[in-house]
């Protein structure tokens, strides 16, 4: 199906709060490290590599932050032939490294930033996270498919359209959820006062052609810098958040018994054509 209004909303959303989170925050940790072959090693064609870490830095608008733009096979530091998956923390390459060692220098980010469709009860009670290592220890590749955090998830919880002026002007109005997990009183409370913080600001709709990631979640160069794609003519406003942390803190017995939650709810509204 052709991409919709409220598609590439959210995708636009969820690329604005990345990158405000990196930048107001410096919400992101310079690091260098091997890349482990993958469980599997051969996706579609490509020899895998994991970092011990996801997800990495691919916007490069973010000052200070390393952003990966190629691999060390040895000591020999190439881009050809090398795909970077910032957001899984991968390399792949066109054809087996063997026994070569493969090392990069990325940042890390403070908080992964994910999509979700799951209910809050879903992603705070029956997933496990993985705290991300944060000591000195035998590192391997981390799985793609392991749920890591801090995050934050955001998804959406609804909207209207209300009649704006004649000719099929609507007043659309979207309501968004971002569920954060972290692992500090202290990050949380950061964290939440950021995004309380975007209340009243603005930020603009990524066209589906200008977004900065293929069909293997990778972006099309060695990353993509944010202000250069958040430039459509659509334009969306940010008109209340409510910050929610009173959320019980888990039993010792739960799966996530370290994980210090709480919900940012944000109002969006749009003045926009419809496409009836």
């Amino acid at each position: 199906m052709k991409a919709q209004f409220t598609n590439k909303l959210m995708s636009s959303f969820l690329l604005y709060v990345d990158n405000t989170i990196l930048k107001v925050g410096e919400a992101y940790t310079n690091h260098s490290s091997l890349f482990y072959p993958d469980a599997t090693n051969k996706f579609n064609g490509y020899y895998g590599y994991s970092a011990p870490f996801k997800q990495l830095v691919s916007d490069q608008s973010i000052t200070g932050a390393t952003v990966m733009s190629g691999a060390y096979v040895e000591s020999s530091f190439t881009t050809a032939n090398v795909h970077i998956n910032h957001y899984n923390g991968q390399v792949f390459f066109n054809s087996s490294q063997g026994s070569n060692k493969i090392s990069g220098n990325y940042a890390i980010k403070d908080f992964n930033i994910n999509m979700t469709s799951k209910p809050e009860s879903d992603i705070l009670f029956e997933t496990k996270f993985k705290l991300r290592p944060k000591t000195n220890q035998t590192l391997t590749g981390l799985d793609p498919n392991q749920n890591t955090y801090p995050a934050i998830f955001i998804k959406n919880v609804g909207g209207v359209n209300d009649p704006f002026a004649f000719g099929g002007t609507e007043s659309t109005k979207v309501k968004t959820r971002a569920v954060i997990l972290a692992d500090s009183i202290y990050s949380l409370d950061a964290v939440c006062s950021i995004l309380k913080d975007t209340a009243r600001d603005y930020f603009k709709v990524v066209e589906q052609e200008d977004l900065p990631f293929n069909a293997l979640g990778m972006p099309a160069a060695s990353g993509y810098n944010y202000t250069g794609v958040a430039t459509g003519a659509q334009g969306v406003y940010i008109k209340d958040v409510t910050v929610s942390n009173n959320i019980p803190k888990y039993s010792d017995s739960s799966i996530n018994s370290e994980v210090y939650p709480a919900f940012v709810d944000f109002e969006l509204e749009t003045i926009r054509a419809s496409t009836s």
